[in-house]
């Protein structure tokens, strides 16, 4: 019963051990869901605004990225712990309150705690989408050389440019432009992404204009920011969105980096029959493009699933 496990944490909650204080917020982390007593929320939020710890210090050789400290440390299990309860209550009260954990944490000097700010403003993002990117700004600000590339920003920065992707814009440019190439690609992703969206999802056609410039850079860009771009259409060859893709990949069918010709053949495992004249275009330039070495055999499995629908198509590509 809850009322057991809550008094063995209240028992020890008292002694100044890290250890301890860590298992107490993972072992009601897995009670948060069912709801938290209001002694045990009380007690977790001691433990969250407590001074920063020396389980909070980022080192490179441990492996361990500012999100990876986050929910390893005392102060970080435990506010994970808390909005996780906090989220279960969903009442006007326990919102507030949140707000006001998301305001010191995304404000605290450890870089670790604003990592868990962030993850924590994905889940409020509808309640509140200007409060919530202003928490985004401030969290990052000082800090973005570790938190930039590191998990959660890249999920924030995709939900947060709903409505709002000049406000994230900035972020996604600096991810672009990092020395990590895995930063790089999945800042390529974030942009072609919001290129392939509608004007009134990104907020306006002037967010939607620069969207596509920034897609249309990483397109011309290095190989890591070609690979983001080319992983994108492949995914998204379908549909409305066909033609955009489909003349996007199309460039990058003959490209000189092999892996961005993989992930652009990669499209015949997500698009569906060749009936719109986009679709017919790009299945004809693929065929005679160097990434079909590439993505022979799915290519195959396509035109073996397709072909009959359009036999004058299938002949031809095959020729």
């Amino acid at each position: 019963p809850d009322e057991w496990l809550f008094d063995v944490v209240k028992h020890f909650a008292g002694r100044q051990d890290r250890e301890t204080e860590r298992a107490i917020a993972w072992a009601l982390q897995k009670r948060a869901e069912g709801g938290l007593s209001d002694e045990v929320l009380d007690l977790l939020e001691r433990a969250a605004r407590g001074p920063m710890g020396d389980d909070e210090t980022i080192q490179d050789s441990s492996g361990q990225g500012p999100y990876g400290v986050y929910i390893n440390s005392v102060r970080g299990a435990s506010l994970r712990t808390l909005m996780r309860a906090l989220h279960a209550r969903a009442t006007a009260g326990p919102k507030g309150r949140m707000w006001d954990l998301l305001e010191f944490s995304s404000s605290d000097p450890s870089t670790a705690l604003r990592s868990g700010a962030i993850e924590e403003l994905v889940y409020v993002l509808h309640e509140d989408r200007e409060r919530a990117l202003g928490l985004f700004e401030n969290a990052i600000e000082g800090h973005s050389d570790l938190l930039l590339c590191s998990q959660p920003v890249p999920d924030f920065l995709h939900y947060g440019a709903y409505k709002h992707f000049l406000r994230t814009k900035l972020f996604i440019e600096a991810m672009m432009e990092s020395e990590n190439e895995d930063c790089r690609q999945r800042g390529a992703v974030l942009a072609c992404v919001a290129a392939i969206s509608s004007a009134k999802a990104l907020g306006s056609e002037a967010d939607l204009a620069a969207a596509r410039k920034l897609a249309s850079s990483a397109a011309s860009g290095p190989p890591a920011l070609r690979r983001g771009a080319a992983r994108v259409y492949a995914h998204n060859l379908r549909g409305e969105r066909a033609g955009y893709c489909g003349g996007a990949l199309s460039g990058f069918l003959d490209d000189d980096d092999d892996q961005v010709r993989r992930f652009a053949a990669d499209a015949f495992r997500h698009t569906s029959s060749p009936r719109s004249p986009d679709l017919r275009r790009f299945v004809e330039v693929f065929a005679a493009s160097r990434a079909l070495r590439a993505g022979s055999r799915t290519f195959s499995e396509y035109l073996l699933q397709f072909g009959p629908e359009d036999p004058h198509l299938a002949l031809s590509v095959l020729q």
